[in-house]
């Protein structure tokens, strides 16, 4: 069975006011996954404020499906550096509606790769098959001449 996603685009609707500072925010959702995990999205734990210890998630990229096994979901493995973890949601900011949609297309795109990376993982091809120890047919005479 083929893998498959899908994805869903939230974003502001008011217009952009150039000079005015504005920035436009842009959530991902990825749901009915199909053989495949949700959390789609790597995100980092990155400390904002060293003198209060907070932290912020920052969306860092698609998940390749190395990721996907490297990756925990949900909060980083402590023992990991950098603190990469996975999300079923990407929410960030960009400074434009031009860069909102750019950065839409670049995820659905990378999406669809990594649905495509997955699957051709499923199609393997034998490439060489190798022995070890003694030949196949000395080793079955030989055990039939030892049992006699």
């Amino acid at each position: 069975m083929a893998r498959g996603i899908s994805i869903t685009r939230d974003a502001q609707l008011r217009a952009f006011v150039l000079n005015r500072g504005d920035a436009f925010r842009l959530r991902v959702t990825a749901h009915d996954a199909e053989t495949m995990p949700v959390q789609i999205f790597v995100h980092e734990k990155r400390l904002i404020n060293p003198y209060t210890g907070d932290t912020i998630d920052d969306f860092t990229h698609i998940a390749s499906p190395f990721d996907l096994l490297l990756y925990p979901v949900g909060a980083p493995d402590t023992a990991q550096f950098p603190a990469f973890f996975r999300k079923a949601v990407a929410d960030f900011l960009v400074p434009s509606q031009a860069g909102a949609e750019y950065s839409w297309e670049a995820i659905h795109e990378q999406v669809c790769l990594l649905v495509d990376a997955l699957n051709a993982l499923d199609v393997l091809s034998e490439i060489e098959t190798v022995r070890c120890g003694g030949d196949l047919e000395e080793s079955e005479s030989a055990s039939e001449s030892e049992s006699v």
